[in-house]
């Protein structure tokens, strides 16, 4: 049988096991349910209204004895009346309605005979009624005396016996609502031990076949394993292990003849490595990577010093080698095309070299060449070099010591000389363009600067005109067409604000002073203490906690809180009369740790990445400029902080 197959028939046994144990399981769940249910919706209930019956039939006793013999007590009269035409007939509806869903028959149809004899009783409570209806009846003695003799001799007698039959029932209903629980707790007490067998068996068998199954995978998987590591090593062998019929034997056979391919491969790669390139060999299929690598290397080696020059003319970059003894001097193509002259024209020399970079290149080439050799330091230099009258090229010159070349039998320098001067045209342009950028980021803030002053003098003036206005008026249109003007005005003063924060933070640099943290927070809750409008209470509960002296830029700090406990109180919920913010400060003599909590509409989770985003506002309702929390980031990124 195949592993594969073997897991399927694991799966399908632990399956069984669990839709058998499901199935018991809500089978017995659903017995108990409906036990619970004929408890709790039929004899519970059938127990309460016996008791309220039994209470009731008390009562009526009581009621008819004062009748006959306390004929001034109106109260008992009317109760027992109200017993008769209310309180019996209600009762009477809700025991036939609850008992005929009992689901004994016996208790049922004595229930009914109950109910029967009672109607009798009350009959004749109803002719002792009759009978003395008033106080001058009480003074016929015939009527006197039968009302007693009905009272003693039937309605007494015939309430305890309906009062014995009653307390039959409730004990009876009690020995089935006892016989119904011990049911229950019995269904309950064998699902448990079912469950917990079933478990038992299940985590037996699993653990089982768990353990079969990685016996039957692992041991021949590890051997595999030692193999591959061994090919990650450069060993190629087989894998000696005794292959069945199911995967793993395939998977082993498949393993040995990959061997078999990797040994032909590494034959053949000895081959190319030793210049034989026309050894036969052929890829194992068109999907072969290694065999079709192979044979792309072993083509494109022919190709190599060709392609190498072709990238060195695009790079404008050539290599060259150099021997402190003299022993040879050699230039790739393309340093010969860099100097402007056809390749191997000349005889690379130093006496040429020196001469192209000019005397003091040349003196400086020297000593870093000797350096190289003498401490193996890799040098580089830049030198511009007169190629003709109208051209000029910037060089740069590189090299380090190759100690003991086997190719050449000495220590020579292997360096490369590259043609920079198109990015050094670049360099220039980038400088220019920084200084550009620089000027023109200097003349935007004084500009913002210069405008938001310009602007906030103006808007004070309106805020003191809308305010005379205000005191000059009592029409409640205009001052609501005022207190909207007063509010744009100052949703614009505060932009004005942000935008002066903004620059502010910008354009100077961060001061270090001493903070008193608990006069900063004063100053703050005095400058927010009326952004309430009067519809609201600003609550804001400090907590600060000093172990330290800490030293930073005071006005900025003042921003920060300013923006953060601000946007806490405006962002409250809209139903709620009291905006309600935490504040707590940690201080050490190196960091203060802020924590400004609110209780407000919060932020979705879409809208978290992009809150410190400038103009970005949460709300599209929002009052705010969106400029708040990027300056608030701002600010903390120029104190060296985070948020």
């Amino acid at each position: 049988m195949s592993i594969e197959h073997r897991i399927y028939l694991s799966f399908i046994l632990l399956a069984m096991l669990f839709s058998i144990n499901g199935f018991i399981t809500i089978s017995t769940l659903k017995d108990n349910k409906r036990m619970s249910d004929e408890i709790s919706n039929s004899i519970e209930p059938a127990l309460d209204r016996i008791s309220n019956w039994r209470e009731m039939i008390m009562k009526s006793k009581m009621y008819a004895t004062n009748w006959v013999y306390l004929k001034t007590n109106k109260e008992d009269k009317i109760e027992l009346i109200k017993i008769h035409k209310i309180e019996f007939p209600v009762l009477r509806e809700k025991i036939s309605a609850k008992f005929n869903e009992f689901p004994n028959a016996q208790i049922k149809e004595k229930v009914q005979e109950s109910i029967v004899e009672y109607q009798h009783l009350q009959e004749l409570e109803n002719s002792i009624i009759i009978s003395l209806a008033s106080i001058e009846d009480y003074s016929d003695p015939e009527k006197f005396m039968t009302a007693q003799e009905t009272l003693e001799n039937e309605i007494l007698i015939m309430s305890d016996y309906i009062l014995a039959t009653l307390t039959g029932l409730e004990s009876d209903i009690q020995k089935i609502r006892n016989h119904k629980h011990y049911q229950l707790v019995a269904s309950s007490t064998r699902l448990s031990n079912m469950i917990l067998g079933q478990m038992l068996i299940i985590i037996l068998l699993a653990t089982f076949l768990a353990t079969y199954m990685v016996w039957v995978i692992t041991n021949p998987i590890n051997n595999i394993k030692k193999i591959i590591a061994d090919l990650g090593n450069g060993i190629i062998r087989k894998v000696n292990y005794k292959a069945g019929n199911d995967e793993i034997g395939q998977m082993i056979r498949y393993v040995n003849d990959h061997v078999d391919n990797l040994l032909a491969s590494a034959k053949f790669a000895k081959s190319v490595g030793d210049r034989k390139f026309n050894t036969e060999f052929k890829p194992l299929s068109e999907h072969d990577v290694l065999g079709k690598s192979l044979l792309s290397m072993r083509d494109n080696l022919k190709q190599s010093d060709e392609r190498l020059n072709e990238s060195q003319q695009i790079a404008k970059l050539g290599n060259w080698w150099w021997s402190q003894t003299g022993k040879f001097q050699i230039w790739s193509d393309e340093v010969y095309r860099i100097f402007g002259i056809a390749p191997e024209s000349i005889i690379p020399t130093d006496s040429f070299l020196f001469k192209m970079i000019g005397e003091e290149n040349a003196r400086q080439l020297k000593e870093l060449r000797e350096n190289c050799m003498v401490k193996g330091e890799q040098f580089s230099i830049e030198c511009e070099v007169k190629i003709t009258d109208n051209n000029s090229k910037h060089l740069l010159i590189q090299g380090k010591k190759v100690s003991n070349d086997s190719l050449y039998g000495d220590d020579i320098i292997s360096g490369i000389i590259q043609d920079v001067t198109e990015l050094k045209m670049y360099e220039r342009t980038l400088v220019e363009n920084n200084t550009n950028l620089t000027r023109v980021n200097k003349e935007l803030d004084k500009f913002v600067y210069s405008v938001s002053h310009d602007l906030r003098a103006p808007l004070s003036s309106m805020a003191g005109v809308l305010e005379i206005m205000k005191d000059d008026t009592e029409d409640e249109t205009i001052l609501e067409n005022i207190n909207l003007l007063e509010n744009s005005v100052n949703r614009l003063d505060r932009f004005i604000a942000d935008i002066l924060d903004y620059s502010r933070n910008s354009r100077t640099d961060a001061k270090c002073e001493e903070i008193n943290f608990r006069d900063l927070l004063n100053e703050v809750k005095g400058n927010l203490k009326y952004m309430g409008d009067g519809t609201r209470q600003v609550m804001i509960n400090e907590q600060l906690n000093e172990s330290g002296t800490f030293h930073s830029d005071r006005t900025r700090i003042n921003v920060v809180l300013n923006n953060l406990i601000s946007n806490a109180i405006r962002y409250q919920k809209k139903e709620s009369n009291v905006a309600l913010v935490d504040v707590k400060i940690d201080l050490s003599d190196t960091e203060a740790d802020i924590v400004v909590k609110d209780y407000g509409i919060g932020i979705s989770r879409e809208n978290q990445d992009k809150i410190f985003d400038m103009f970005f506002r949460v709300a599209k309702d929002s009052i705010g400029s969106g400029l708040g929390l990027y300056i608030v980031k701002e600010t903390i990124e120029k104190l060296q902080g985070k948020i």
